[in-house]
């Protein structure tokens, strides 16, 4: 989840695997990471009109994920996923309820902002989300 600091909203990195997106509270909103981690943020960003600041090593991955994509010399966070969803809260309480409910890994990972910077957050290590794939195909 982040914190929103400017409309008290939370953002959650949720890793259902092939769980089914549970029903979520008013206030919530979701978005798969189908496109991929980092893409999916940023069209979040664009279509909530504000910018993010995320912890990336809060983000739930498997290790054998990271490591598999390690020996590839991929990035695991770049490249299309199914089943894991980014969240949106104004009550962050009430979605925790439910995904804890429902066995569900997830996470606080960061905040949105009013300002249009999208950061990661990397142990200290501060860089700038890239345009998403998508958005460089139209854009």
């Amino acid at each position: 989840m982040l914190y929103n600091q400017f409309q008290g909203e939370k953002l959650s990195a949720l890793g259902f695997g092939a769980m089914r997106l549970p029903l979520l509270p008013d206030g919530c909103t979701a978005f798969e990471t189908s496109e991929g981690f980092y893409d999916t943020l940023w069209n979040m960003a664009e279509s909530l009109g504000c910018g993010l600041v995320i912890d990336i090593r809060k983000v739930p991955v498997a290790q054998q994920t990271v490591e598999i994509f390690e020996y590839f010399d991929m990035d695991p966070y770049s490249e299309p996923s199914e089943g894991t969803y980014i969240a949106v809260t104004d009550r962050p309480d009430v979605l925790t309820d439910i995904l804890n409910k429902q066995n569900a890994v997830f996470r606080m990972a960061g905040h949105l902002t009013k300002g249009p910077a999208r950061i990661i957050n990397n142990s200290g290590r501060i860089r700038y989300l890239d345009r998403s794939r998508s958005c460089k195909a139209i854009c």
